[in-house]
């Protein structure tokens, strides 16, 4: 069935630098080759420029060595064929994307997943909010000019509701709360000095900067969509290492609860590859 639905689908991706983004993109890859080509967001880096950032953080990672057995030789055809990065930034308005690229996005692109995110636990809010809070709006903002999009995905996180106690629905609480946008542009406004003096004040029972702000993006996502936009949020809880795909154990940081599972592999397997 998915096969069948992913049948010649145009994918844009975002986050593909980071873990869930990489694991994504190998299984789509891997087990629905059948996509007619997937559109990769990369931030360029001072010193390296789009195709070199692609080779070295995406395409160089372990994470593809399956696919890399599977078509030997034609690997690198393939992967020609299937993967078309794109220059952007999550941080810029309008995703600081060429006029071209956004065109083609606009004309071609059929199902969104946006990967990308902060997720250290206690980044500095104001940097919290522009890749969580405002990445996302600026993403949808373009997504919602796609002629023949089917479905926007955002990767969220399973403590959007942390705030709260007792028994929590899988659901979004008060999604049209007011005066939402007003707060975030508000803290975006306010000296760095002051919001770090009074970050507890601010996300209040949240336990950190990273959870206040995924919450915020859920809501603001749901504020912000035309009637009738395909809207998905997924809510993955803790990110460790992979299980059996693409390789058992694999992880490519050492963030959150990957580091467990990173010097537990390396007692038992010297040999370990990172």
């Amino acid at each position: 069935m998915l096969q069948e639905y992913y049948n010649r689908k145009v994918l844009f991706i975002t986050g593909c630098t980071g873990f869930v983004g990489k694991v994504l993109l190998e299984k789509t890859l891997r087990c629905l080759p059948n996509v007619r080509c997937i559109y990769v967001l990369i931030r360029q880096k001072k010193g390296s420029s789009l195709m070199e950032r692609f080779k070295r953080e995406i395409l160089d990672s372990q994470c593809f060595d399956r696919l890399r057995q599977i078509y030997g030789g034609g690997f690198e055809k393939f992967i020609n064929e299937k993967i078309i990065p794109i220059e952007g930034d999550m941080l810029k308005e309008g995703l600081g994307m060429a006029e071209n690229d956004k065109r083609i996005i606009i004309d071609n692109v059929n199902i969104i997943i946006n990967c990308a995110a902060s997720v250290d636990f206690n980044a500095r809010l104001d940097d919290a909010i522009q890749i969580n809070v405002r990445g996302p709006q600026r993403f949808i903002a373009l997504a919602q000019q796609i002629k023949n999009l089917e479905n926007f995905i955002h990767i969220s996180t399973a403590y959007v509701n942390s705030d709260k106690g007792g028994y929590i629905e899988e659901k979004i609480y008060d999604p049209n709360q007011e005066n939402l946008e007003q707060l975030v542009s508000q803290l975006l406004k306010t000296p760095v000095s002051i919001l770090e003096k009074n970050v507890k004040d601010i996300i209040g029972d949240f336990p950190n900067t990273y959870t206040f702000t995924k919450c915020i993006a859920e809501k603001l996502l749901v504020q912000n969509r035309a009637p009738n936009f395909p809207l998905t949020f997924v809510r993955p809880s803790i990110v460790g290492a992979s299980w059996k795909d693409p390789t058992p154990g694999w992880i490519d940081s050492l963030v959150a609860s990957s580091a467990i599972f990173f010097f537990d592999r390396f007692r038992i397997n010297k040999n370990f590859k990172w």
